[in-house]
């Protein structure tokens, strides 16, 4: 096992208060890692693992993907449904969220949402409903991804549907998916921008030294005066995009791929253009440190809600559907259902 792997499963352990390793085997390109998890106290409603008994205490074995091709890390939220702190962070995957990171009451693991192909049926989703706190919910990683050091990559993939009501107001505002763990932004941050006339508009922002943003955009165009960079809610879609960071470790490069809920490459990486200089993510464009030392260590990851900027509602308004999130060494590339990644 490589250094990197022993690493995110030490992080891993430590966060779950685990016992020894007790078991490896090898299946193909991919390992089952078998370990014995969190001491089970309270939990007993939720259990779908086989259990142990250590001395005086039962545990749940756990089991997670090891090897060349494993991702560093993925969610599906396949360990329960409901509003509970278990089903957000999927609390039984090897390495899960580390915490519910807001409002409670917007936010659930629902199992109806329909993936139009890009999933399988009843595959779960982190669904996010706005309420009148105005949208602080979703699921959280502080500091427990292994850092992004210089000649690294490292690519993300997520599933979206954007099915806010298009009687609400324009939302201009919004970046729910971002590697800030708090509040605020790190890096860089994946942006919502709803409109009331069926479309949105997803921007990847990169944060310079200096803290300005840095958009991209589909084909360059101003989402607020040209409706060609939207694109229809109420349909499901796949986003990758990877980064490179520099052999200095001080500057990254983005690449952006979209795809449709039946897998056709939507928006190629040459045509998500930086809205400022115009270049497309194909092309090697080095993004600075933006706030220190904190750019070298890419370790957190929040989705959900932030930055919300189209009111609230009571009863809370479903708004969006998140699905099988994975970070990988290399590009994720799409959902595979047999190893539940």
């Amino acid at each position: 096992m490589e250094r990197r792997d022993l690493d995110r499963r030490r992080n891993s352990l430590q966060r779950l208060q685990t016992a020894p390793v007790i078991a490896a085997c090898a299946a193909g390109a991919v390992g089952l890692v078998a370990y014995l998890a969190k001491p089970l106290s309270v939990h007993f409603g939720d259990i779908t693992g086989p259990l142990v008994v250590f001395g005086p205490t039962i545990y749940e074995i756990r089991q997670t993907a090891t090897g060349a091709d494993a991702p560093v890390f993925f969610s599906d939220w396949s360990s329960a449904t409901g509003t509970s702190d278990n089903a957000v962070t999927d609390y039984l995957k090897a390495f899960p969220w580390d915490a519910n990171k807001g409002d409670p009451t917007g936010t659930a693991v629902t199992d109806t949402v329909d993936w139009q192909g890009a999933l399988p049926s009843g595959t779960h989703a982190l669904t996010i409903a706005i309420d009148n706190a105005g949208g602080t919910e979703g699921a959280r990683l502080t500091g427990s991804l292994p850092a992004l050091e210089a000649g690294d990559t490292r690519a993300y993939r997520v599933y979206f549907k954007n099915i806010l009501p298009n009687t609400n107001p324009t939302d201009n505002s919004s970046h729910p998916l971002q590697d800030g763990a708090g509040g605020s932004n790190v890096n860089w941050e994946f942006d919502v921008l709803s409109f009331n006339s069926g479309t949105w508009a997803p921007h990847l922002e990169m944060v310079t030294s200096t803290g300005s943003f840095i958009g991209h955009t589909i084909d360059g165009l101003n989402e607020n005066t040209n409706a060609g960079a939207r694109v229809p809610k109420d349909s499901v879609y796949r986003f990758e995009w990877k980064f490179t960071m520099s052999s200095a470790g001080d500057s990254v490069d983005v690449e952006i791929k979209m795809y449709n809920a039946d897998g056709a490459l939507r928006v190629d990486s040459d045509r998500w253009i930086n809205r400022i200089t115009s270049t497309p993510s194909s092309s090697v464009e080095w993004f600075d440190s933006p706030q220190g030392a904190r750019w070298a260590s890419h370790q957190d990851l929040q989705i959900g809600t932030n930055g919300w900027g189209g009111g609230t509602s009571d009863p809370p308004m479903v708004a969006w559907h998140w699905g099988a999130v994975a970070i990988c060494e290399d590009w994720c590339g799409p959902y595979n259902a047999s190893l539940g990644r």
